[in-house]
């Protein structure tokens, strides 16, 4: 289903629900299509969120790391919107990016997990790490030399990066390899604020409500953090309240 609607997101796409591909994946559209099949209009259903921070990243702020692409290059701003992040790693080649932290950042609790599973890598050296990541050194070192002028004075003028915590200066240096998950689907159902499920002429069809991630056009193009459960509570209850009235 969301191959209809991006092409790019084939079945090479594991979900965050079940990343690692061996568990069950249940959600599968059923409800879009149920209601579908008798004429429900849908909203949005191209809007596919990806999370990019599954592997290789340290942190958890914005500020702290930098994003470069196989040939040691940046190439997004690390603190853009996700949408616009996620769009921009699967323009690169293989689809992933390398993302670079140092000494001084706040890591969160995973690190160490990671650097014995081998997901995470250290490095005493710049060079040391353009090694280790398959690039060339002395563009490695130009990205981070450019990069740390821009963090010096709080200024991106190559991609308009605004929040800069630290300079990434300071060994040992931490990085990994970040890859993609599908996340949430912003798209689904046509609702009306009463949680009633509209046709493709814009009718309501009676007796039948939706909520949570099986509708669309609440979150618009991108979901903000913890939204959904807002959305699942607000349109389920009223939902609820629409059906127990109808049944009354």
């Amino acid at each position: 289903m969301r191959m209809r609607y991006d092409r790019r997101l084939d079945a090479s796409f594991k979900t965050t629900a079940n990343p690692t591909g061996k568990s069950f994946d249940g959600s599968t559209g059923d409800g879009i299509n149920m209601a579908t099949k008798i004429g429900a209009d849908t909203d949005g259903m191209n809007y596919i969120q990806l999370i990019p921070f599954v592997g290789g990243r340290c942190i958890d702020y914005v500020g702290g790391d930098i994003f470069v692409d196989p040939q040691g290059k940046r190439f997004v701003n690390e603190g853009g919107r996700r949408d616009a992040i996620a769009d921009a790693v699967l323009a690169l080649p293989g689809r992933t990016m390398w993302v670079i932290t140092d000494d001084q950042s706040l890591k969160g609790a995973s690190v160490e997990g990671k650097l014995k599973k081998g997901i995470v890598f250290k490095a005493d050296t710049v060079e040391e790490m353009a090694q280790k990541m398959g690039v060339d050194p002395k563009v490695l070192q130009a990205t981070l030399d450019r990069y740390n002028e821009f963090a010096a004075k709080k200024e991106d003028p190559d991609f308009g990066k605004t929040t800069f915590t630290q300079l990434i200066n300071k060994p040992p240096y931490f990085f990994g390899k970040e890859t993609q998950d599908v996340h949430f689907s912003c798209g689904g159902l046509r609702i009306t604020p009463n949680a009633e499920v509209v046709d493709v002429n814009g009718k309501v069809i009676p007796g039948l409500y939706a909520a949570g991630e099986t509708t669309g056009g609440i979150h618009g193009t991108n979901r903000a953090g913890g939204n959904a459960l807002i959305g699942n509570f607000v349109f389920g209850r009223i939902a609820g309240q629409q059906a127990a009235n109808l049944a009354k």
